[in-house]
């Protein structure tokens, strides 16, 4: 998040039971290499349990999630929600729950939780980055 909106980098969007601990992993290009790498030090966030959501039935799951676990016969996909701003999620990066590794397919910003901080007229962006996001990991 860019400095210089003051007490908004503090900002949580919703009051979201986290009861969960987790572990991110940024995929980021490394220019000695000349390749894709993960994050040494995985950072740990909290999120919540998403698989209630209902929006989650629409376009994403029928195009690609169920199409995979149709051929490959078995049920991969989920989902959880997170408050945390301070990590860019982003497809392609990793998240560590327990001792399972998935990798990031989509972040949805939920962005109706935030009609409060609407009136100060921030751009898009900021918005996208204090929403609530719904991610979806296989």
């Amino acid at each position: 998040m860019p400095k210089g909106y003051g007490n908004l980098t503090n900002f949580r969007a919703m009051p979201l039971i986290e009861n969960y601990w987790g572990k991110y992993r940024a995929k980021r290009f490394d220019k000695e290499s000349n390749r894709y790498k993960f994050s040494d030090e995985p950072e740990d966030f909290q999120y919540t349990d998403g698989t209630s959501d209902s929006y989650v039935k629409r376009g994403f799951d029928e195009e690609y999630i169920q199409a995979i676990t149709r051929y490959e016969g078995l049920e991969q996909s989920y989902r959880i929600m997170t408050t945390n701003n301070n990590l860019d999620f982003a497809p392609g990066d990793k998240v560590i729950i327990g001792n399972r590794e998935m990798h990031i397919q989509k972040v949805l910003p939920l962005l109706n939780t935030n009609d409060n901080i609407r009136m100060y007229n921030f751009s898009a962006d900021i918005y996208r980055d204090m929403a609530v996001k719904l991610i979806y990991l296989l």
